[in-house]
Parts: C-alpha cells; sequence; structure tokens
C-alpha cells in the first residue's frame, strides 16, 4: 500500500509539471503574439495624434459656424457679415478636404493593421480554445490511465493474496491424507 500511495504521488506530481511545461508553452506563444501586437498599437499611437487634431479642428470649427446661425423665427441678417462667415467656412471647408485628402493613405494603412489585428487576436482566441480542449482531454486521459493502473495494482495484489490461500489450503490437504 505504502509503495501503490508513493507511485500515485509520483505520477501525480508528473502530471504537475506537465501541466506546468504546458501552461510555460502556451504563456510563452501569448507573449510573443502580444510583443509583435504592442508595436502596432505603438505605432497606431503616433498616427492617432493627427487624427485627434483633424477631428477636434472639426468640431471646434463647425461649432463656431452653427452657434453664429440665426435659429429664431423673424431675426434678420447682416448680408456683410453673412458673406464673409461662409467664406470662412468655405475656406474651412477646404482645408478639411486638405487634410483628410492627406490622412486617407495614412487611414488606410490603419485599417489594414486593425483588420490584420484582429484576425490575429480572432486565431489566437481559436488556438487558446484549442489548447485547452486539448488540455482537458489530456486530464481526462491521465486520469483513467491512474484508475486503469490502481485497478491493475488491486488486481494484482488480489491474485497474490489468492495465491497464497491457495498455497496454504494445499499443505493442509496434504497432511490429512
Amino acid at each position: 500500500m505504502c509503495a501503490w500511495d508513493a507511485l500515485t504521488k509520483l505520477q501525480h506530481f508528473v502530471v504537475e509539471k506537465k501541466l506546468q511545461v504546458e501552461k510555460e508553452k502556451l504563456d510563452m506563444m501569448l507573449n510573443n503574439i502580444l510583443c509583435s501586437q504592442i508595436k502596432l498599437l505603438e505605432a497606431w499611437e503616433d498616427m492617432e495624434r493627427p487624427h485627434i487634431s483633424v477631428v477636434s479642428r472639426i468640431v471646434e470649427c463647425l461649432h463656431i459656424v452653427v452657434s453664429k446661425v440665426p435659429l429664431t423665427d423673424g431675426s434678420g441678417v447682416d448680408i456683410e457679415l453673412a458673406k464673409i462667415t461662409l467664406g470662412g467656412t468655405l475656406d474651412l471647408t477646404t482645408s478639411i478636404k486638405s487634410i483628410c485628402t492627406n490622412l486617407a493613405p495614412s487611414t488606410e494603412n490603419t485599417v489594414t493593421l486593425l483588420s490584420e489585428l484582429a484576425e490575429v487576436v480572432a486565431q489566437e482566441n481559436f488556438l487558446l480554445e484549442w489548447c485547452l480542449e486539448l488540455l482537458k482531454t489530456t486530464s481526462t486521459l491521465e486520469l483513467q490511465e491512474r484508475s486503469l493502473k490502481c485497478s491493475n495494482i488491486q488486481l494484482k495484489l488480489l491474485r497474490q493474496q489468492q495465491q497464497q490461500q491457495k498455497q496454504e489450503e494445499i499443505p493442509l490437504y496434504t497432511l490429512e491424507v
């Protein structure tokens, strides 16, 4: 029984070490994937600043234009002031268009990088789920192996006990004859 207990503990220790090694392998794979993605995210940080500044300028300009439009019935408009405002709005629209045209190539690159990142994340998710299923299967198989080994040991012990009983019974019969 002591040997059986020691064998079981040893097998349990081996299983734990195997699981630990597999976990470390998965951690290394995840770190490799994340390191490559961090570089892309850092590149996005540099591209994000021009995008944010352009959007904030657009918001400010549109707010200025909208806040100067009279919104009540019967309000009057100074024609000269309206011409100047519309001219400024036209200049603003032209500058917005040129900024958007200049940012279009970097935006396309950003979209491409983000779509690639999404694909990598989806693949990583699939692989992690697959690894989890493999670990579950491995764990189940190892438990079944342990159970079979224990049953095998018990069967051997039972056979040994039966053989000992038979050997003890044989001398009794020979003495009686």
